[in-house]
């Protein structure tokens, strides 16, 4: 008993010591010890932008991590197969892309994709490995394990790519949409009537107000 009160208290020891990192800062910054810097913005749950974040072209997780999508069906692989870690992981997910997408600004600013969600991606590592080791265990199946590698391989390739573009300014980091994205796939520099088919300035301002209203 008296191990585990010790071990409790190092443990809330370690807690204020990591916090008062950040509360330090916001204290020297602002002069405030909690400080709030999303001022105007917060979570609507009963509006949340789930298939937007996922799929829209504008910031689609699915879309600019295309590595996300089969490590998705890696999950439920995992599911299938009874692992013990399938059903917390997948927990972890369901719970963590309803609450990201349910933030007013469901594309979180500039950036390149669903950038709210990078934090996650060591979880979908391990069902992408245990996939990966389901389909490479295989006696037969070559064409599927030459499937699985080439599918694996061009959808990381993909996603460094489209990295690339977005450094070159080709992906805009806001103003992407379905006609403007497969206007410029492959492409390094569009053309100026290319340019001219993202959102319009009133476009994005439009969504930005339908997504803080309380419709």
């Amino acid at each position: 008993m008296g191990q585990r009160i010790k071990d409790v208290a190092i443990s809330v020891a370690v807690f204020f010591m990591v916090a008062m990192i950040q509360l330090g800062y916001w204290k020297y910054s602002t002069g405030q010890w909690f400080y709030y810097s999303y001022k105007g913005e917060r979570f609507n749950f009963k509006r949340p932008h789930v298939v937007e974040g996922l799929f829209s072209y504008q910031k689609g997780w699915f879309i600019y991590t295309p590595i996300a999508f089969l490590a998705i069906l890696g999950l439920l692989y995992m599911w299938y197969k009874k692992s013990k870690l399938a059903p917390g992981i997948l927990f972890f997910y369901a719970l963590t892309i309803y609450v990201v997408f349910c933030w007013q600004e469901w594309w979180y600013g500039g950036g390149f994709g669903a950038r709210a969600l990078v934090e996650t991606l060591p979880f979908l590592a391990i069902s992408l490995a245990y996939m990966a080791d389901g389909v490479f265990k295989r006696e037969k199946g070559m064409a599927l394990k030459a499937a699985f590698s080439i599918v694996t391989g061009f959808l990381v390739l993909l996603n460094l790519f489209q990295t690339f573009q977005y450094s070159k300014g080709t992906i805009h980091y806001v103003k992407m949409n379905r006609t403007y994205y497969w206007k410029v796939f492959g492409k390094i520099k569009p053309t100026a009537e290319e340019y001219k088919t993202m959102m319009t300035d009133d476009e994005c301002n439009k969504e930005k107000e339908d997504c803080f209203g309380d419709k």
